[in-house]
């Protein structure tokens, strides 16, 4: 974990400007899309939902840690297995739907969880095996089937 007065001594290390794109919260992990890439979150600092130029990244021993200039929020990162891609038709939850992404993947839901909902949009799928449809704020384990 990395406390404030090691902020400081990051000062010293090189850093890169970058621009988080997109986040979301999946199975209680706060996932960032920094340059098509996807990390989680951990650490001090939940960042807010978007980010601009003035987030720098910088490497030590290993990790990588975000630190946001104008709030002064920091934390560590660390890749995530994450799959990002659109839903074809969405019309809720239950257990054996199918889901269609554009990049042609199917994923089949496993748990029990039921619910109709408004059209989806954006699918995050975590470790291949929990998925997010849209800004609903639950995830509903999944398999591959395609």
């Amino acid at each position: 974990m990395v406390s404030f007065s090691e902020i400081y001594k990051l000062k010293t290390l090189p850093w890169n400007a970058v621009s988080i794109s997109d986040t979301t919260i999946i199975a209680n992990h706060q996932i960032l899309e920094i340059g098509g890439k996807f990390y989680s979150a951990h650490g001090n600092g939940i960042f807010p939902n978007r980010y601009d130029q003035q987030t720098r990244a910088y490497q030590k021993t290993g990790n990588m840690i975000l630190f946001e200039l104008n709030e002064g929020n920091f934390t560590r990162i660390v890749p995530a297995d994450i799959l990002k891609s659109k839903v074809n038709d969405f019309n809720g939850f239950d257990t054996g739907k199918l889901f269609e992404l554009e990049n042609g993947q199917v994923w089949k839901q496993t748990d029990t969880l039921s619910s109709p909902c408004s059209p989806g949009g954006t699918v995050w799928i975590f470790n291949q095996s929990v998925i997010r449809v849209g800004n609903w704020n639950f995830d509903v384990a999944v398999k591959q089937v395609k």
